[in-house]
């Protein structure tokens, strides 16, 4: 019972939060901040599709490598 009651407060907590961030911004921040977490997830699945295509190993240096490609897809705004 006690997990039930983390996520209740997980979700009371974290959704107007975010609403309000919503709500408070402007129409062009929203859609600049909507284009950058876009971005993160096909800048990673690019990587991947790269190390498939050129059939490279997936090695720690590679996964560091991804997550660094990551932070650079989302500070370049």
């Amino acid at each position: 019972m006690k997990r039930s009651d983390d996520n209740d407060a997980f979700y009371r907590n974290f959704f107007p939060g975010y609403s309000r961030r919503f709500v408070t911004t402007n129409s062009s921040e929203l859609v600049g901040w909507l284009l950058v977490a876009m971005g993160i997830p096909f800048a990673l699945a690019g990587g991947i599709y790269g190390f498939w295509f050129r059939d490279l190993p997936f090695t720690l240096p590679a996964a560091v490598g991804l997550i660094t490609l990551g932070g650079l897809s989302l500070l370049n705004e």
